[in-house]
């Protein structure tokens, strides 16, 4: 895990957010610049590991996350920012709804091992 961590900090299309309320770590989040071939070309950002301590749900951690991502996400000219979300998480699919990520589109996902 170090090992990645070091590589994704050093590559400037990962960005990996940490919500902190005094030393305590209240969620985190992590946003992957992708280039695009398409159209203009202008990159998208794929939004992963969004994850907020139980303790820390519903007072505002997540969205100033999300709101970070999005910041940088438009600072790099991304033409949209996306995210999967497991069918069963009902309460995240409701944050991320009031969040404003409503397009309805169908998310495929094929677990590969080696």
């Amino acid at each position: 895990m170090r090992e990645t961590f070091a590589a994704l900090a050093a590559d400037h299309n990962y960005r990996l957010l940490g919500a902190f309320e005094g030393e305590a770590l209240a969620g985190s989040a992590m946003g992957v610049i992708c280039h695009d071939l398409i159209g203009d070309c202008r990159p998208f950002m794929v939004v992963e590991n969004v994850i907020v301590s139980e303790a820390f749900r519903g007072r505002k951690a997540g969205k100033l996350l999300m709101e970070e991502l999005e910041r940088i996400a438009r600072e790099r000219r991304c033409a949209y920012a996306l995210l999967v979300s497991s069918g069963f998480r009902t309460e995240a699919h409701a944050f991320y709804e009031a969040l404003g990520y409503e397009e309805d589109v169908r998310g495929f996902r094929r677990r590969l091992t080696p």
